[in-house]
This record gives C-alpha cells, sequence and structure tokens, in this order.
C-alpha cells in the first residue's frame, strides 16, 4: 500500500507544470507526505469543547453517510467485533481516533475521514449478518411456516428501503451532472487578465480551477498562476 509513495519523486522528476512539495530529495518528500505545510494549524492541545464540537459534527455526518438504521447496525457490528474480532475493533478505532484528531486541523479536508468510514461499513455489514442470524433464530422458533417466511421477508424489505430510500431523497441534491459554476467561474477568470499576465493567489477555489484549465485543457497558456506561500523557501 505505502508503495503508491514512490510515484511522488518519479513524478517530480519529469518537471511536471504543478510539482507540489518537488519531493525530489528526502527532506521534501517527508515534507508533502506529512502534510508539513499545514502542521502549523494543526490543534496541539485541543480542548474539551472543540472535541465535543467535533464529536457532534462527526456524528451528525455518520448519521448522513449510513442513515440511522445503518448506524444502528454499525454498533451492533462493532458489539459482535469486540465480542469475536477484539484486533479488528481495536485497529478500527485506533484508526478512526487518529483521523479524527488529524480532523481538528483547520485545513482539514473530509475526504481523509473516507478510511474511517470504509472500516464503519465493516460495522455494518458485521451487523448486517448479525442481524439476518437474530431473524433465522426468531423465525424458527415461529411455528407457522408462513409466518416465519413473511418476518424474513419482511426483515429483508426493511433493511433494503433503509438504505435505498436515502439514495431516493438525496439524489437530486448530489446530482452536480449539470453544475458548471466552477467552470464558468474560471472562465470569468482568464477573460479578464490581460495577456501574458501573472496571478498570485492563495484562493484555493481559483488556484485549482485556474491550474486545470491552463495546464489540463490548455487555455490561455500564455498566464502563469502562482500560489504566493510557494515563494516563502520552506521547500527547495
Amino acid at each position: 500500500g505505502l508503495l503508491v509513495y514512490a510515484y511522488l519523486p518519479i513524478r517530480s522528476l519529469a518537471d511536471p507544470p504543478i510539482d507540489w512539495g518537488n519531493p525530489e530529495n528526502l527532506r521534501n518528500f517527508i515534507w508533502v507526505i506529512t502534510a508539513r505545510q499545514y502542521a502549523p494549524n494543526l490543534v496541539s492541545r485541543p480542548n474539551v469543547f472543540v472535541i465535543a464540537a467535533n464529536l457532534v459534527l462527526l456524528g451528525q455526518d455518520l448519521l448522513r453517510q449510513f442513515t440511522p438504521l445503518g448506524c444502528a447496525l454499525g454498533i451492533a457490528g462493532a458489539w459482535r467485533l469486540a465480542r469475536r474480532e477484539g484486533r479488528v475493533l481495536i485497529f478500527s478505532l485506533l484508526v478512526t481516533g487518529v483521523l479524527f484528531y488529524i480532523g481538528l486541523n483547520s485545513a482539514f479536508i473530509s475526504a481523509y475521514f473516507v478510511p474511517a468510514l470504509a472500516l464503519m461499513a465493516v460495522w455494518i455489514g458485521v451487523g448486517l449478518q448479525q442481524g439476518f442470524e437474530w431473524i433465522a433464530r426468531l423465525s424458527g422458533r415461529i411455528k407457522s411456516v408462513s409466518w416465519g417466511a413473511t418476518l424474513k421477508a419482511g426483515a429483508c424489505g426493511l433493511l433494503a428501503a433503509g438504505f435505498v430510500l436515502p439514495l431516493g431523497i438525496h439524489f437530486r441534491d448530489m446530482d452536480l451532472s449539470d453544475h458548471v459554476y466552477a467552470l464558468r467561474y474560471g472562465e470569468q477568470l482568464l477573460d479578464n487578465m490581460p495577456e501574458d499576465s501573472v496571478l498570485f493567489t492563495s484562493d484555493g477555489y481559483a488556484l485549482f480551477i485556474l491550474w486545470y484549465l491552463t495546464y489540463c485543457e490548455h487555455r490561455r497558456p500564455d498566464l502563469m498562476v502562482i500560489d504566493p506561500t510557494w515563494l516563502s523557501g520552506s521547500v527547495q
């Protein structure tokens, strides 16, 4: 898994237009993979209020991501893992805790928490298995075969609806196929800049949009867009 980092110095040696941190030597390589640029934003001694606020936000995000039913299954799965596969649960909690602490960084991006969400999805899978076993035992105690089959079918339908229903509810909000705001914003910036000009900006929206348009779509090759923080000399 860590071999992916080997691509950084290899690609950097080709001197691409965007060479973040220039990881061609050991010092710069460590600077990039440890996100040293954002180290000053990390809360070294988070107080109780910061932790509590972030825990609330995390809980709200989990409810949106997995739905209340999914979260309940995740709790059931974590309980089962604690009883049968404690090492898996400890590893999951360790990864989640580390990513949660990193999330206290003001420059944190929610995508960084995806590995923790993937591990929590494993909890949900284990919880589903536990739920099916409970349903099988319960239906086995019902003397009527038809009632037992009805219970199984109803439980499966309820579980399916619990995951499919949010897809229908949130699909319109998540469908960004016609979202062209970033493109229009970048085009307006390009149209208003004089020929052979240089733009210094630390605004992430403008920076990455213009880099994409100039370097990937080759629009306005006469322009140069620079993040002024790169001129600090912290990386060589």
